[in-house]
C-alpha cells in the first residue's frame, strides 16, 4: 500500500479556520460557529451523542482548568486489520474532498468506543495528518506519542469500533480571549502550563503584528529563547487539564459545546513523580474516595506524610495540597498536608480533608510510582 500522507504542519489559527470550514456531508460535523469567542461544535448526525455546553471563567490568579468535553467526532468506523508501521485499516470511506480537508484539522486521535468487552475499550491513539484511501477502506497512521494510552499496537485492535476526533487545543479555546487580554494589558504576565510526558511545560502568549491571532511561545533549551510552539504541543488531551496564571484578577474564559463522555472508561497513564496535570474527564464532580481512586489502582494510602501520594488544588483562598491518608483505599481520605514531599511534611487537621473536585476543575498529582495502566472510570450511580 502506498503512503501518500501529507506532512503539512497546521498552524494554531489554521486549526480554528479548518474546523469552521469543515463540511463533511453525512460523515462529519453538521453545524458549528465561532461567534464572540464562543465555540459551537455539533456532533455528526447518527453517532448518538448530544451537544452539551460547558462554560469556564478563570477568575483566579492561578487556576487549573479541565475540559470535560470532546470536539464532535469526524467519523466512526470498525478496525479490519492492523499493518506494520502503525497502519490501522478501517471499514469506512469518505469523499475525496473530505480526505483533503483532514490535512487542515491539526492533531487528531482515535478512541475505541466498542464493543463493550473489547480489550482496547476507552484507549486512545494519536493519528498523523491525512487519510490514505484504498477502495472501500481507509488507512490511519498511528504516530508515536506520549498521549497514546497504549504502545502495543497489534492485531488485538481488530474488531474495535473507533471514533476519530480533532484534539482540543489552547488556541482553539482561548485565542480570541487571550488576544483581547494582551491588547488591553500589554504588560500582562499571562502564562499557560500544559502537560508534558513527565511534568508540564510553560507557554507564553504574545501578539505578533505580522500575523493574525496569538503566538503561543515555548522556551527552546537549545537556542535559549522563546519560540512559537507547534499546534501539536498545545493539545489538551482527555483527562488532562491546563494551568493558567492570569496576572490579573479576571482571567480568560471560554464556552464549548461538544460531546459529553458518558460511559466510557478513560485511561490516563503517567510516568514520574509529576506534577501531572489531570482533570476528571466526565461532566460530574469528582467524588474523591468514591469515584477516584479505585481499589487496586495506581494510588495507595499512607499514614506517613513524608511518603505519600498527594494532589495540589487551586482554591479561591490559595493553593492547597492533600495527601492520600489512611490504611486502605476504601477508608482513606485526602487530608491536607503541610510541606509535602519534604522531611518536614505534616498532616493538617483531620477536618481539613477535601472530598470533591468540581467538574471542570483540574488538579496536580504527585504520585509515588508510575502508573502505565491508570484509568478514570465514569462516576458511580
Amino acid at each position: 500500500m502506498s503512503d501518500k500522507r501529507s506532512q503539512k504542519t497546521v498552524k494554531p489559527t489554521e486549526q480554528i479556520q479548518a474546523l469552521l470550514n469543515l463540511r463533511f456531508r453525512a460523515f462529519c460535523i453538521s453545524a458549528h460557529a465561532f461567534l464572540s469567542g464562543i465555540l459551537f461544535l455539533i456532533p455528526q448526525s447518527g453517532i448518538g451523542e448530544m451537544a452539551i455546553p460547558f462554560v469556564a471563567e478563570m477568575d483566579q490568579v492561578w487556576e487549573a482548568v479541565a475540559v470535560p468535553r470532546q470536539i464532535a467526532p469526524l467519523f466512526s468506523a470498525q478496525v479490519t486489520r492492523v499493518e506494520p508501521g502503525g497502519r490501522v485499516v478501517i471499514s469506512s470511506s469518505l469523499p475525496d474532498a473530505c480526505l483533503a480537508l483532514t490535512n487542515e484539522i491539526g492533531p487528531t486521535y482515535f478512541e475505541v468506543t466498542g464493543p463493550a468487552n473489547h480489550s482496547w475499550l476507552g484507549h486512545r491513539s494519536e493519528v498523523g495528518t491525512g487519510l490514505n484511501a484504498t477502495g472501500e477502506s481507509l488507512c490511519l497512521k498511528v504516530i508515536p506519542s506520549p498521549r497514546s494510552t497504549r504502545a502495543d499496537l497489534d492485531t488485538s485492535l481488530v474488531g474495535a469500533v473507533i471514533r476519530v476526533y480533532p484534539h482540543i487545543t489552547l488556541p482553539l479555546l482561548l485565542d480570541r480571549n487571550t488576544s483581547s487580554i494582551l491588547k488591553a494589558f500589554p504588560q500582562s504576565s499571562l502564562r499557560y502550563y500544559l502537560p508534558a510526558e513527565t511534568g508540564f511545560r510553560e507557554f507564553r502568549p504574545r501578539l505578533n503584528p505580522s500575523q493574525p491571532g496569538v503566538s503561543w511561545c515555548v522556551f527552546d533549551d537549545q537556542e535559549f529563547t522563546w519560540i512559537s510552539a507547534p499546534l501539536e504541543d498545545l493539545v489538551i488531551a482527555p483527562s488532562e487539564c491546563f494551568v493558567i496564571r492570569s496576572g490579573i484578577r479576571k482571567g480568560a474564559g471560554f464556552s464549548l459545546v461538544g460531546s459529553d463522555r458518558t460511559n466510557l472508561p478513560c485511561p490516563r497513564p503517567w510516568k514520574g513523580k509529576g506534577p501531572h496535570l489531570l482533570g476528571y474527564p466526565f461532566s460530574s464532580d469528582l467524588l474523591l474516595g468514591r469515584d477516584w481512586p479505585r481499589q487496586g489502582g495506581a494510588l495507595t494510602p499512607s499514614e506517613n506524610p513524608a511518603d505519600c501520594d498527594y494532589i495540589g488544588v487551586y482554591l479561591p483562598d490559595g493553593y492547597r495540597t492533600y495527601g492520600f491518608f489512611g490504611r486502605s483505599v476504601t477508608t482513606a481520605l485526602w487530608r491536607e498536608i503541610i510541606k509535602p514531599g519534604t522531611r518536614r511534611a505534616a498532616w493538617g487537621a483531620i477536618t481539613s480533608a477535601i472530598t470533591t473536585i468540581p467538574a471542570g476543575q483540574g488538579f496536580l498529582l504527585y504520585p509515588r510510582k508510575d502508573a502505565p495502566d491508570h484509568i478514570f472510570y465514569p462516576p458511580q450511580n
